[in-house]
């Protein structure tokens, strides 16, 4: 029988990012992305929130579940918090920066889940990662806020805190294999995100994009996350006109799965 493993990251703010402004739902977004996987059978630690979403925390949660799932499982992934972009270090990205997860202490680079952590888990695994943070579109500049405030670190602040672990980052991204390098990604992977690389993702009580999966997923059934996607995008853009949810293109070599029913084991 397949098995259906669960990890869910909830950063409001951090001493790490001392500029940045304190969130209000990204705790809430995680809890309740994990009351979906409990209800829907999944396993796997309770949500990881503020200072305990440290990056060697995450990363050694995710290659634990890489080394445990095997053909036919999946493992879900969800991060609720600021993101930001960095220049991209290689020239792998059509927007040349590298879309970033700000954890409570470092950020959490896509390079380093395409190249480095999604490679780890077995063919045919299914990887769900929902990512509701600013910039998120590809992590697997329209700049209106709309009158919530934005999951978004400035440029300042990203650059000081990077400035302030140069050596940290500097080790981090050495050791990233060459993207022609990289061991390929068997898992097959996808990524709902709250917005386009470059738009914001509105916070509140909940995110702006949480808020609206929760909604969707209580009220209704649906067959594909195509159709599941397609729902949450209208009331996304409802509530909040300039910023457009994204249902990324499978990563991977295995089975394409985003016709299959949202959260299904």
């Amino acid at each position: 029988m397949a098995k259906g493993i669960s990890l869910h990251v909830g950063v409001k703010g951090s001493p790490a990012f001392p500029s940045a402004p304190i969130l209000n739902g990204c705790e809430n977004d995680a809890k309740e992305m994990h009351r979906i996987a409990r209800c829907q059978n999944f396993t796997g630690p309770e949500p990881i929130l503020g200072g305990n979403a440290k990056y060697k925390r995450i990363v050694t949660e995710i290659e634990n579940a890489a080394a445990e799932l095997v053909k036919g499982d999946i493992f879900l992934f969800t991060f609720a918090g600021h993101g930001s972009g960095e220049p991209d270090s290689e020239p792998d990205e059509p927007d040349s920066q590298d879309e970033t997860l700000v954890l409570f202490d470092h950020m959490l680079y896509d390079d380093v889940l395409g190249r480095c952590l999604w490679p780890k888990f077995k063919c045919g695994v299914r990887v769900l990662m929902v990512a509701d943070s600013c910039h998120s579109g590809s992590v697997s500049t329209l700049r209106s806020t709309g009158g919530l405030q934005a999951r978004e670190i400035s440029e300042d602040t990203r650059r000081q805190h990077v400035a302030a672990h140069r050596d940290c980052y500097k080790k981090m991204l050495s050791n990233l294999p060459a993207a022609a390098a990289a061991d390929p990604i068997q898992a097959s992977v996808l990524l709902l995100a709250a917005c386009r690389d470059d738009e914001e993702a509105g916070d509140g009580p909940h995110g702006v994009f949480t808020e609206a999966l929760i909604h969707v997923w209580d009220g209704g059934d649906f067959s594909t996350y195509r159709d599941f996607m397609t729902a949450i995008k209208s009331a996304v853009t409802s509530a909040r006109p300039q910023q457009h949810p994204v249902l990324s293109p499978p990563l991977g070599s295995g089975p394409e799965f985003s016709g299959q029913h949202p959260f299904a084991i």
